[in-house]
């Protein structure tokens, strides 16, 4: 039934969010999918957990030219008690040291837990992830990118 309803969505031109797959789920639906996104995950190879993907999966997201959301929950980020724009960082900076920033967006799960980011409370502490990319040296074109340019292009493509 999986199969039948990638066909669907392709038929549709509707990506498939592939956030709660497991990891062998991933790579079958992958396969399948014309268009893709993890919408709110981590990076395993920064924090290891089984939500975070691998850089397998990475690979595979950007080779169909998807998009992979960072989320601001804690587990995902930290083995921490509380997770800091610092630890939301580290995983910006692994995957675009690694991977490039096209491909990369905020993916924050704001309303799908209550232990996120300490100090972004919601979309209008955004500028304080901004200051702390900007400090470290990132580029206002990167910056845009990652915090929203990359998912509109990724919704408005055909």
């Amino acid at each position: 039934k999986g199969a039948d309803i990638i066909r669907l969505l392709n038929e549709n031109n509707i990506a498939l969010d592939m956030s709660h797959l497991n990891r062998e789920t991933f790579f079958d639906a992958v396969e399948k999918a014309e268009r893709v996104l993890v919408s709110h995950t981590c990076f395993d190879a920064v924090h290891p957990h089984k939500r975070n993907i691998t850089n397998e999966q990475i690979r595979a997201v950007i080779e169909k030219n998807g998009v992979i959301g960072l989320t601001f929950v804690r587990g995902f980020l930290t083995e921490k008690n509380s997770a800091s724009i610092d630890d939301l960082v580290k995983h910006i900076d692994y995957f675009c040291s690694k991977f490039s920033f096209r491909n990369l967006a905020i993916g924050t799960d704001f309303f799908g837990t209550d232990n996120g980011v300490v100090g972004i409370d919601n979309y209008s502490d955004f500028y304080k992830i901004e200051n702390a990319l900007r400090s470290r040296g990132y580029s206002d074109e990167v910056i845009c990118s990652i915090m929203n340019k990359n998912a509109e292009k990724f919704l408005l493509e055909k």
